[in-house]
């Protein structure tokens, strides 16, 4: 004898094959997108790490000397301070505190070894 199937039967079983489907496309999708990543980061280098080597020098060593650079001036921040002159016009009365005056250099973005982000204050007088 035959099964006949029903309908209920037949639209669970198409359901599943469309999840299944979809996540199948869903996983190649990002595989393909980290694989294109990759390859572009990859490319990013050599083509740098090939511009850099016509002048003498690769990307590893470029990036050396512009972090031991860049160490200096952090450790020179370290040290001075920052002299701004506050230009602003005040009234007679000199009344601001109803105002809020900022200055709008009061951190400098600069870089470590390992390329993380710090934010040094600057002290303004």
């Amino acid at each position: 004898m035959k099964k006949a199937f029903t309908l209920i039967e037949i639209m669970i079983s198409v359901a599943i094959v469309f999840v299944i489907m979809s996540v199948a496309l869903q996983i190649t999708s990002n595989a393909k997108h980290l694989f294109l990543l990759n390859k572009d980061y990859d490319t990013f280098v050599y083509k740098s790490s090939a511009a850099l080597f016509g002048k003498g020098k690769n990307l590893y060593e470029k990036l050396r000397d512009f972090n031991i650079r860049n160490d200096k001036i952090i450790h020179i921040l370290k040290k001075e301070r920052l002299n701004v002159k506050n230009e602003l016009e005040f009234s007679e009365n000199e009344n601001i505190n109803s105002k809020n005056i900022q200055i709008i250099m009061n951190k400098i973005k600069v870089y470590n070894k390992a390329h993380q982000v710090k934010y040094y204050s600057v002290e303004i007088k």
